[in-house]
């Protein structure tokens, strides 16, 4: 499972996912590709003449394409770096985000800091 927040003045995102994945076999075992789904919302705003705050993305359920190289991979702990795509299914609904005038996706590159219970 993964949860993702981000806040700026131009992009809202909100995220829960469930992710499956697997690791390759070596030389290239610290490499991780997965995917997850889920739901949540993202809302890029951009400047076009709009009256209000017009936004791309989605809310309600997501797909999200991703790639890790873990640095550390311990039983209970791992750190890697990752870079995912953030792709809603539907075109945002609602007003409580701004007005959706079409699809949005996002990449991102991120630090991972995974803790559980081991293998």
């Amino acid at each position: 499972a993964q949860v993702g927040f981000f806040f700026s003045k131009q992009t809202t995102l909100l995220d829960a996912q469930l992710e499956i994945g697997l690791v390759l076999p070596r030389p290239l075992d610290r490499l991780e590709v997965g995917v997850g789904a889920g739901i949540g919302v993202l809302a890029i705003a951009y400047a076009p003449i709009c009256d209000g705050s017009c936004k791309v993305g989605g809310s309600g359920p997501l797909f999200s394409p991703v790639v890790r190289y873990l640095f550390i991979d311990r039983p209970t702990m791992s750190i890697g770096a990752s870079v995912r795509a953030l792709i809603p299914v539907q075109i945002g609904r609602g007003n409580w985000s701004g007005y959706f005038t079409g699809t949005g996706q996002l990449v991102l590159a991120a630090i991972d800091v995974a803790f559980g219970r081991g293998r």
